[in-house]
Formats: C-alpha cells, structure tokens, sequence
C-alpha cells in the first residue's frame, strides 16, 4: 500500500503538493516540493533508497529482512501526508543533503518583518554525527527570543493576548487561563521542541505569515533552495495595549507566574555561517 501510495506521488507532476495536511503537512509539503524541484521521479528514488540502507550511519542491519522493512518504514514517512521535523531531517539525509540552513522569515502585524536561521550540519559520510530535531526548533525559537527582545515583560504580555484570542479556542474563566497560561508557559519552555508547538510559538509571537525554506548543500557539491508559505488567520483587531482593561477591576485577577529558569535570558551561540 505504501508502495502504491508514492509511486503515486512520485509520478504526478506536482507531487501531490495540495494533498499534505495539518502542521505538519507544512513539512510534507516542503518536501514534496523539493522532491519536484530536483525531479526525483521513481527512477531515482530507488536510488536514493538502496543507497540510504546501505549506509552504516543509519545502523540498519544488513540482512534481507531488515533491509526491506526498512526500506517499507521509510517509503511510509515520506509518503505521509503530514511529516514530523524529525522525519523531514530523515528525509533530507536521504536526499544526500551535507548540511542545510534552515531559515524562517516572519511577517507581523503591524507589517514589520524578522529573519531567523540556524546551520544543520549532518558531517561528512564518514561521520556517524546524532542530531536532535526538536532541540534544534528549541534553540531556533530560543535564538528568536533573543532577536526580539522578548523579556519577561513582554512575554507576559504576549502570552495574555494568546489566552484571550478566541482563534485559540480557550475557555474565558480565570481558571482556564492559568492553566493555558501554565501548559503554553511550559511547552516553550523545554529543551525539545516539535514543530506543531513551533508553530504555535510563532502565532504566539503574533506571526501573520512565515516563509519557511532550507537551503541544503549536498554530498556532490550542488546547493538548492526550497521554500514554502504559511499563513495565520487574522485577528478581528491586532492587540492594543494602550487601552488595556484592568483584569482585577473585572473580578478576574491577571496570574503571573514566574518564568522558568529555560526562558530566562540566556546566551544563544550560533550555529556559524555556511562555507
């Protein structure tokens, strides 16, 4: 079934691009590009395929059995129509990418933009280098903290606009909001971090729209650029603090807890720029 699946999408012209769904879709889509843009076809997938068990780094036995549950397993990931951060990397190495920058361009509100990237680098085929997906979306997310200037004040004050949006879906009684104030406070906070709560850091951040895109350098010495968009719903009204109400006044006392030792700040240290 999964066989059938991706030779479907490998034969169609678009990759099946608007078929990917939900946040993570957002990957697949991505990946489905590039897939389109390097005309990877069936052909030269199964390259990529045979060459990807075969490689020691990836610690698949060598035996037919394991070779094609393997390869079963990662024909399913890729075919997905919603892909982790985790199996995007997975992916990219399976595409003989070296190292990659991996850059988000945001657009807010008030019609201001930032750019935030950090270096991937997968080492050399000689290397056996572990990487940690989604502790590299938490120093990404970390790093534009810092590029924002995002102090405890305003995180605070950011983090009551997000509880208060009704696109966010939560309950407006005092209790809910400490609890969605906490369960946010928390989820970026750890040191892990995947891409769906990616995502909502930067709609917390009041992003409107983000361009995601990679720019990989591969094994040949070939570099390629992929991107794609994603797109925020509106608020009625941006948020606007100058005229803010008095939560206490209202009979709902505004909660603070303190920030954890993780969102403090904190030194950030690069990944260094491409050679």
């Amino acid at each position: 079934m999964a066989s059938q699946q991706l030779g479907h999408i490998l034969k169609s012209s678009d990759k099946d691009v608007h078929r990917t769904a939900g946040p993570n879709g957002i990957l697949a889509n991505l990946y489905r590009k590039m897939l389109v843009e390097l005309n990877v076809g069936p052909g030269r997938f199964s390259d990529f395929l045979r060459e990807y068990v075969i490689d020691p780094r990836h610690g698949i036995p060598q035996t037919q059995k394991d070779l094609t549950t393997a390869r079963g397993n990662l024909m399913k990931e890729l075919s997905r129509s919603g892909m982790t951060f985790k199996v995007f990397l997975k992916g990219l190495r399976f595409l003989q990418v070296r190292k990659l920058d991996f850059c988000v361009k945001c657009y807010y509100y008030p019609g201001t933009t930032s750019i935030h990237q950090t270096l991937i680098d997968f080492g050399s085929r000689k290397e056996h280098r572990t990487i940690s997906p989604n502790g590299i979306l938490a120093d990404l997310y970390r790093q534009m903290l810092v590029d924002l200037d995002i102090g405890p004040g305003r995180f605070s004050e950011l983090l009551g606009d997000y509880v208060t949006d009704p696109r966010n879906g939560i309950s407006q009684t005092p209790k809910d909001f400490t609890t969605a104030r906490g369960n946010l406070t928390k989820e970026l906070s750890r040191e892990g971090m995947t891409f769906k709560v990616f995502l909502k850091g930067l709609r917390f951040l009041q992003v409107m729209k983000a361009e995601v895109s990679v720019r990989c350098h591969y094994y040949s010495g070939r570099v390629s650029i992929h991107g794609t968009t994603v797109e925020f719903a509106r608020p009625t009204e941006p948020p606007d603090h100058s005229d803010k109400p008095d939560r206490e006044e209202e009979g709902m006392e505004e909660p603070q807890p303190p920030l954890p030792d993780t969102m403090q700040p904190f030194t950030f240290a690069p990944a260094g720029d491409v050679a």
